[in-house]
């Protein structure tokens, strides 16, 4: 779709910074620009489509397995607390989930939602695009 951001990336024939975490047929995950927080991932459906009603069988089918082990490989690679499975699709009309690591002992402007206030503060890219290639190395 013309002037989406995930579809422009899905279709570039070079990888994100920080590289494909995971790519399927259907799903791709990786480190996006404005979002690069050690852990912090997109899982993005690979066509366009707005929102979770948009998926076909096979995407909804693989969702699920995907994001279980994403969210392992997240988990055990920061030694994480909790991961966080957001999807807003406020400023992205593509349907993608961000996946997001709770630390523990995270002080409370760092738990739940209120996490989302502290992505600029939190944003590192180069350790970001590490920390993808280490959790790319955890997936099964």
């Amino acid at each position: 779709m013309a002037n989406c951001e995930i579809c422009e990336r899905e279709s570039a024939d070079i990888e994100p910074p920080g590289g494909w975490v995971l790519r399927t047929d259907l799903w791709s995950a990786c480190v996006a620009p404005g979002f690069d927080v050690p852990g912090w991932l997109f899982l993005e459906l690979r066509r366009h489509a707005e929102g979770p009603m948009g998926m076909d069988d096979a995407e909804a089918a693989e969702l699920g397995g995907l994001m279980r082990d994403l969210t392992a490989a997240i988990q055990s690679t920061l030694a994480a607390e909790r991961v966080y499975v957001l999807a807003f699709g406020e400023l992205f009309p593509h349907f993608h989930v961000l996946l997001v690591p709770r630390m523990p002992f995270a002080p409370d402007d760092e738990k739940g939602t209120a996490i989302w206030n502290k992505r600029a503060e939190l944003c590192d890219p180069p350790r970001a695009h590490e920390t993808a290639g280490a959790i790319r190395n955890a997936l099964p």
